[in-house]
């Protein structure tokens, strides 16, 4: 009877478990990032070294620079560091290696809370993917009506910022692949044409610029816009977003 006075219940319940699904599948998202990030780094790692050795110039230590967090490293040229040390790069790195190592179960629930935040959230791994659902401070089961209503409006407001952070981190991983294999193309390009060191410190230096130029621009309203999207392409009940 109590639900008969809050009929948008049955609709705030249902985009709170659409919320946690999309959580879900951004995380999914990042952990994946996490694995072809890494291998993408060391393609690039390995390339650019093999480069300059075909000139016969030795990449002295100091221009390798290291990324590590939680174990998770990636490592390249200074050249190359406004990849893994600009810090907009910085946190999404962080967030899909903090994804990828809780999905992989070589870190604690607590650490990846520390890291992303969502403590209301309870992650459970089937199949290789993250399932995520909320805790029991937003359980719903046997209740109706005002407090029901109270839980589920809880529930969604909790979930906003969070799905906007882990979108952002997600498009910056994106640019981060994209920028990436723009290095390799360019290498296997001077590779076939000829270069000089200088013609190589340059081309790395020019990516580097623009990569950070153009990862300046990804911002939480790009997160919020793309995700405006997605909920009007499934028509989302979005009432109680905000």
């Amino acid at each position: 009877m109590e639900d008969v006075l809050y009929p948008d219940n049955d609709k705030r319940k249902v985009r709170m478990l659409q919320l946690a699904n999309d959580i879900a599948t951004l995380l999914n998202d990042l952990a994946n990032d996490a694995a072809s990030i890494k291998r993408l780094f060391e393609q690039v790692d390995e390339t650019i070294k093999g480069m300059y050795s075909a000139i016969e110039v030795d990449i002295p230590p100091s221009r390798i620079k290291k990324f590590e967090y939680l174990g998770w490293a990636v490592e390249t040229t200074d050249i190359l560091s406004a990849f893994i040390v600009f810090p907009l790069a910085i946190t999404a790195l962080q967030r899909c290696a903090v994804s990828w190592l809780l999905r992989e179960g070589r870190v604690g629930e607590a650490v990846f809370y520390e890291a992303v935040g969502l403590t209301w959230l309870k992650f459970g791994v089937t199949a290789g993917a993250f399932v995520v659902t909320f805790g029991a401070e937003l359980a719903i089961d046997g209740i109706a009506g005002e407090v029901k209503r109270q839980k589920l409006r809880h529930g969604i407001h909790r979930s906003i910022k969070p799905r906007i952070q882990l979108k952002h981190a997600a498009i910056v991983n994106g640019k981060i692949r994209d920028k990436l294999n723009s290095v390799v193309d360019a290498c296997q390009m001077m590779l076939q044409l000829g270069y000089t060191q200088e013609q190589l410190d340059q081309a790395q230096a020019t990516m580097a610029a623009e990569f950070k130029q153009e990862v300046s621009e990804i911002t939480d309203e790009t997160a919020k816009q793309e995700l405006h999207d997605l909920d009007k392409h499934r028509h989302s009940w979005t009432k109680e977003d905000h």
